[in-house]
């Protein structure tokens, strides 16, 4: 039972960060091609 809920709380967290480390990533490169076209 223990397990299982850990389980499903790591899914979630995964499912939350997703998105943010997507925008994180575009951001990261959006700032890297900026700084390599300058």
């Amino acid at each position: 039972m223990e397990f299982k809920l850990i389980t499903k709380l790591k899914k979630n967290m995964k499912n939350k960060l997703t998105p943010l480390n997507l925008k994180l990533r575009t951001c990261l490169n959006d700032n890297l091609q900026h700084s390599l076209s300058t």
